[in-house]
């Protein structure tokens, strides 16, 4: 007496063999210069080797890095309906399916598929007879099922190369995609959101949302180079990265990206901040990975600031008395607390406000010693010059020759240790402390161009000041 899984088995053969009847007899595959060009494998017009048997024919063990394997592809299909033209497939790829499935839609509907690889069966999508490991740069698959082994052999069959990408379409996220994420960990493939240079014919599809997988150094320097062109898809991209923390590759481009210079000694880092902290993941990696003066400037956690210099002895930025109701402008200058405590006029001057607007980048040092002021620079920097620093009320400010010159930059020194504040009124100028101060002593605070403090580093070395908290 036969079992149930013999009979299983006779029950699937028997449906392959009628698959195989029908699947003979239909039109050959659509090959033209406007739907496909035929790239010549033998399969597309052949079953595969179950139950029948052929002689395998093996595709190049490396492909041209722009050539397409799309997986259960059917070539290129476009349907227009009600005005709306819709797009799947490629005319230059090779199409993994199932050895019996036809074109299912559109006007080839019916007919065998262009450049078919053949599957066994939906289960059974091993095509290590056809395509070696690691020979394909570009994968895609188009809104359709990507179950643990379909994603195990698009892991197998891509390069893994910093210019290699599995693209899907028509999947959310956290729909099949996780499959993927797992298999192509091994690869160290990592999802890419908001995936750029996606060249045709990769870019023809109309099935959406779009989404890539990319080598991980692929995605770390999209990321690097969004911080500076687009803040939201750079914050999109660790996010994203940060939803995945049982991949080692995630992990990987996250230190990577927060441990470059350009990142963390950059004044757009508050940028970041203001983005990430928006969502939970994102308030992780500010958590994990941006100094916590920069968070605490970012996020505005403290009453007040102080600007600390250590050229010499330890020393504050000041303002050069309190402003008076009549007053406009007072000098800044950098005292010791000794002198400042000698001094009770410039005391209540130590302590400033930040003030920043919707790009986050840009900050205002605001004094309340007095009427309120802000500071600013003397004018317009020049080239290898230098101007003082000075703190004018906004009614002295309202001259455009200083108007300008009381938006900074806060740079981060160390990751965000010290900072350096940075005019940008005329050429780009640094907070400085004119030579070394003394004991019971202030000097006068400047900005200066870095080819200006270069010439004197008893200038330079005045430049990096340590945020104190109130």
């Amino acid at each position: 007496m036969l079992n149930s899984g013999t009979l299983q088995e006779g029950k699937k053969i028997k449906k392959l063999e009628e698959d195989f009847g029908q699947w003979m007899k239909r039109p050959r595959p659509n090959y033209g210069k406007s739907t496909n060009r035929d790239l010549k494998f033998p399969y597309s017009e052949l079953p595969g080797d179950y139950p029948y048997e052929y002689p395998t024919v093996e595709l190049p063990k490396k492909q041209d890095k722009h050539k397409i394997l799309d997986f259960w592809g059917e070539g290129r299909i476009r349907v227009e309906a009600v005005g709306e033209v819709t797009v799947t497939g490629f005319p230059e790829a090779y199409n993994v399916n199932y050895q019996f499935q036809p074109v299912s839609n559109g006007p080839d509907k019916g007919k065998k598929i262009p450049n078919r690889i053949p599957t066994r069966d939906y289960d059974n999508v091993s095509v290590a007879k056809y395509v070696p490991s690691g020979s394909f740069h570009i994968i895609t698959v188009m809104a359709s099922p990507i179950h643990p082994p379909t994603a195990a052999e698009i892991a197998r069959i891509i390069s893994g190369d910093r210019d290699s990408m599995v693209v899907t379409y028509g999947y959310g996220e956290f729909s099949f995609i996780a499959n993927l994420k797992v298999k192509l960990d091994v690869k160290n493939m990592v999802l890419l959101k908001h995936c750029p240079y996606l060249l045709s014919p990769l870019d023809e599809i109309t099935v959406k949302p779009v989404l890539a997988f990319r080598h991980v150094d692929t995605v770390v320097n999209t990321a690097a180079d969004y911080y500076y062109s687009n803040m939201t898809f750079c914050a999109d991209i660790l996010v994203s990265l940060q939803e995945n923390p049982f991949t080692l590759s995630a992990a990987k481009a996250l230190k990577d990206f927060f441990s470059r210079d350009e990142i963390k000694n950059n004044y757009k880092i508050f940028s970041l901040v203001d983005k990430l902290k928006a969502t939970a993941e994102g308030r992780k990696l500010i958590d994990k990975y941006i100094n916590t003066n920069v968070v605490k400037i970012a996020k505005s956690e403290y009453s007040s600031i102080k600007f600390k210099a250590s050229l010499g002895e330890t020393s504050y930025l000041c303002v050069n008395d309190k402003m008076g109701s009549g007053s406009t402008y007072e000098w800044a200058f950098f005292g010791t607390s000794s002198y400042i405590n000698d001094k009770s006029r410039y005391r209540g001057g130590e302590c400033f406000s930040l003030e920043t607007y919707t790009s986050k980048t840009d900050f205002q040092i605001k004094s309340s010693h007095g009427y309120t002021s802000y500071l600013c620079t003397n004018g317009k920097v020049k080239s290898n010059d230098y101007r003082w620093a000075l703190f004018g009320t906004p009614s002295y400010l309202s001259d455009s020759t200083y108007y300008n010159g009381q938006f900074f930059h806060l740079i981060p020194s160390n990751g965000g240790e010290t900072f350096q504040v940075q005019a940008t009124f005329g050429e780009p100028s640094y907070l400085c402390v004119n030579h070394h101060v003394e004991t019971d002593g202030y000097r006068y605070a400047f900005f200066g161009t870095s080819d200006y403090n270069d010439a004197d580093t008893s200038y330079k070395g005045g430049q990096h000041f340590t945020p104190v908290f109130q």
